[in-house]
């Protein structure tokens, strides 16, 4: 007669409490995980659109960053090809242990310096889609700097965590004030040059 136990193999007796063993520890692994979840973490996913949004290190503002990276992540590839590296570079330029309000305003001046007679629109959707790309870049970088402080209790750490987050927090309010704005923007004025 075969044992009725998956986990134990027959003629090797003694690897049933083993294989016991194996189970709660993959139980207690998997707890484990899913406690260690940051709370204040944002996790969503629209599978219809393919889009992941993941932001990891927990928010002090309330409101929900998903829909707004999802909106830029929509825009990206309606821009032209020059449209969209000029954004990527950027949001790669954006330090968020600075003021955000202040590389925004440097962005716009820059936009206006291009001189490229550039609608209040489109200077608002590049804004909108850097900050955006920034955002998750910030969101990386605070992850790191929380392992960090975890590990040495580095008080500088802990200062720059705090602009960081001030630096979210002034992303998340601007992504929603523009949000409205670059959402009605027709597809021809997406396609500017640089």
């Amino acid at each position: 007669m075969k044992s009725s136990n998956p986990w134990k193999p027959n003629g090797l007796p003694g690897l049933e409490r083993a294989g016991s063993m194996v189970l709660v520890i993959t139980i207690f692994l998997v707890a484990c995980v899913v406690l260690a979840t940051p709370i204040g973490g944002a996790v969503t996913s629209n599978e219809a659109d393919g889009i992941v949004c993941q932001i990891q290190a927990p928010l002090a503002n309330p409101i929900d960053p998903c829909p707004l990276l999802e909106q830029a992540n929509v825009l990206m590839p309606r821009l032209t090809r020059s449209a969209a590296e000029y954004a990527r570079k950027v949001a790669v330029g954006f330090d968020p242990e600075r003021s955000l309000r202040i590389q925004e305003a440097l962005l716009r001046e820059d936009l206006a310096w291009l001189s490229r007679g550039f609608s209040r629109q489109q200077m608002d959707l590049m804004v909108f889609v850097s900050v955006a790309l920034s955002l998750e870049q910030a969101d990386a970088r605070s992850v790191e700097l929380r392992d960090s402080f975890a590990a040495n209790g580095d008080p500088n750490d802990q200062v720059r965590l705090k602009r960081i987050d001030l630096y979210r927090s002034e992303a998340l309010q601007l992504l929603d004030e523009l949000s409205a704005s670059v959402r009605t923007v027709s597809d021809s004025e997406l396609r500017f040059h640089f």
